[in-house]
């Protein structure tokens, strides 16, 4: 019997998933998506399956695997996927979250202590237990990308207007050059700023029905002037207007 599963189209604006390969991509959705998924985001699915469906060998698999695994986003465990933060990615309500409470307690004991384990590792400070084969020890501490970046990368107002987009979206990556440049080129544009003020507006706004889909550096400079366009047309919340600037050099 058929499954309905529901993606939310800012899937394509995490940070995460944009700086992923093509094959990469496809591998993810398909545990999203495929056949065997349940509601709950744990099911067991041979990986001689997964190569059929998608056309990928096995051995590329598991190296994908691997990587999912190191950021803590999907863990193969003894056959079994577990996609860490699957139910972001439906359409929850209430008769939704009763099922997946059910479909949990339906999972073989050993696979839920696994799981269980993991995410105690993840809590804690360290590096994340791996999933694929036998669970390993924790390794040397690590801290959060968040911060590596801050230690690593020099640039303090850049590291700043990325505190802020970290908020609205955890995934961000401070180490990313790309949006790292986009900043320093608003920044010597418009100012730090009034930089600051157009992307706490940006975020501000992103549950608004029309305004422009904006969580990354790079799509604000790319979408600045249709958030100009946006803020002017909100002439009855002149609090929130911001003033234009010229981008024809950015």
């Amino acid at each position: 019997m058929s499954k309905n599963r529901y993606i939310n189209t800012r899937f394509w604006d995490d940070n995460y998933i944009s700086e992923l390969d093509p094959i990469e991509k496809l591998l993810f959705l398909y545990f999203l998506t495929n056949p065997i998924t349940n509601i709950c985001g744990i099911y067991e699915i041979p990986l001689r399956r997964v190569a059929f469906d998608t056309g990928i060998d096995k051995e590329m698999i598991l190296k994908i695997l691997d990587r999912f695994e190191k950021l803590k986003k999907i863990y193969y465990i003894d056959g079994w996927i577990y996609i860490k933060n699957f139910a972001k990615h439906q359409a929850v309500n209430p008769s939704i979250e009763i099922g997946i409470e059910r479909t949990k307690k339906e999972l073989p004991s050993e696979i839920t202590a696994k799981i269980s384990q993991l995410e105690q590792a993840s809590d804690s400070v360290g590096q994340p237990v791996r999933a694929c084969g036998l669970l390993k020890p924790k390794l040397k501490p690590k801290l959060k990308p968040k911060y590596i970046a801050k230690e690593t990368f020099a640039g303090n107002q850049v590291n700043k207007i990325l505190d802020i987009f970290y908020e609205y979206n955890p995934l961000t990556d401070f180490k990313n050059k790309t949006q790292r440049k986009a900043i320093e080129e608003l920044i010597s544009k418009i100012g730090f700023d009034k930089l600051k003020g157009s992307v706490e507006y940006a975020l501000k706004i992103q549950d608004d029905k029309f305004s422009p889909r904006i969580t990354t550096p790079l799509q604000l400079k790319n979408k600045f002037g249709d958030l100009i366009s946006y803020s002017q047309s909100k002439k009855s919340n002149q609090s929130n207007k911001i003033k234009t600037y010229d981008l024809r050099n950015l």
